[in-house]
């Protein structure tokens, strides 16, 4: 029985100079455009069996859109039907069985910014597989041209949507990853500096003034321990064991995974022993840096340095991270070996911890360079 409304354009066979292929246009139910698909059949080395077997292939292809077969239908996986709004909730929700409060806090900010996108053009029903390389370049580049998005940001940007999509991929939602053939931009090296003494007896002064002497001791968990700001804030006070003056980070909360034992100096520990009888639940710095249950964000002890930074008119190179730079610095000019200065540090390989060496060499040659021209 003929059809009354034909959502295609028969198959017949094309003859180049080069190869031999059959091609049909077909409706694709998903773009509700007449796509074309072709099949090349110059794997066939006889010309005269290629051509006979092109004739067939034809009318085969033709017999089938005739009863209403569609190749775009037939070819998306099982799961290639979920709209990408789904799939992205779907995501969040499996992350959210393992993965750390702040880590999740970075995926649904990606994942808000990417929804967004696609209800501002009216794809929020978009199907997973329909959200090709094109489209994937478009939103980078949206990306990009906002004002207030640094290379770092966009990088960031960049390869959260890869492992979104290759999470798509193991799904079956998509066969390949758009995202992957976009490149990284170029970021510019730290501008963080090291913080000289004069001026960090500035900053201790500042914060004494102001009756915040807990974060001076945040401040000496970067500087002296080189314990990072997300870690410090995640610490609990069972982590402090009192009889053997040791903080003791489980890997679940360092950056690397990896536990971390780490002695006390004297002066950190007088403040940590007032914690001895509270809650060994508690995190140590919470609502006010005082002990609370609240998990604070690193943005609270970001501003909180920016805004003593602006009150000292201290240079903006001089940055929260700058102290653990600075003891790591002066921990290598001390003369402490470099495999144990990148055990405290954290560091994945010792070429990272040398990284920091290159100014008290400088210095080191400086005093004996007294060459005259």
């Amino acid at each position: 029985m003929l059809r009354a409304f034909v959502d295609f354009k028969p198959a017949q066979l094309i003859e180049t100079k080069t190869e031999t292929y059959v091609s049909f246009y077909c409706l694709n139910p998903f773009t509700r455009k007449l796509e074309r698909k072709r099949i090349r059949l110059n794997y066939i080395h006889s010309k005269t069996e290629r051509k006979k077997y092109g004739r067939l292939l034809s009318l085969e292809i033709n017999e089938k859109l005739y009863r209403g077969w569609n190749p775009f239908v037939e070819e998306m996986e099982s799961g290639g039907h979920v709209t990408i709004t789904a799939a992205i909730d779907e995501f969040l929700k499996a992350k959210g069985k393992s993965c750390r409060p702040d880590s999740m806090r970075s995926y649904r900010s990606f994942c808000d910014a990417l929804k967004g996108w696609l209800n501002n053009h009216g794809m929020e029903k978009l199907f997973c597989a329909l959200f090709n390389k094109d489209l994937a370049a478009k939103y980078m580049g949206d990306v990009e041209i906002r004002g207030d998005v640094s290379n770092k940001t966009y990088n960031n940007n960049l390869a959260f949507n890869k492992t979104l999509f290759n999470y798509f991929i193991k799904r079956g939602y998509v066969k390949s990853n758009p995202f992957s053939s976009i490149e990284k931009k170029s970021e510019d090296e730290k501008t963080r500096e090291i913080i000289p003494p004069t001026f960090r007896k500035r900053i201790a002064e500042y914060f004494i003034e102001n009756d915040m002497y807990e974060y001076l001791i945040i401040m000496q968990l970067c500087y002296r321990l080189f314990v990072r700001p997300k870690e410090i804030l995640m610490t609990r006070i069972g982590y402090i064991d009192f009889e053997e003056n040791l903080l003791i980070l489980p890997p679940e909360i360092t950056k690397n995974h990896k536990k971390r034992i780490l002695g006390v100096p004297a002066e950190i520990m007088s403040y940590l022993s007032t914690l001895r009888d509270y809650d060994p639940r508690l995190y140590i710095f919470s609502d006010g840096y005082k002990p609370g249950k609240v998990l604070k964000n690193t943005r609270d002890t970001a501003r909180t340095w920016s805004d003593m930074r602006d009150a000292l008119k201290l240079p903006k190179e001089f940055q929260f991270y700058s102290l653990k730079d600075t003891g790591i610095t002066e921990m290598l000019e001390a003369g402490v070996p470099a495999k144990y200065v990148k055990e405290l540090a954290d560091h994945h390989s010792l070429e990272m911890t040398e990284k920091y060496t290159h100014r008290s060499d400088a210095k080191k040659i400086l005093e004996y360079n007294k060459l005259e021209f």
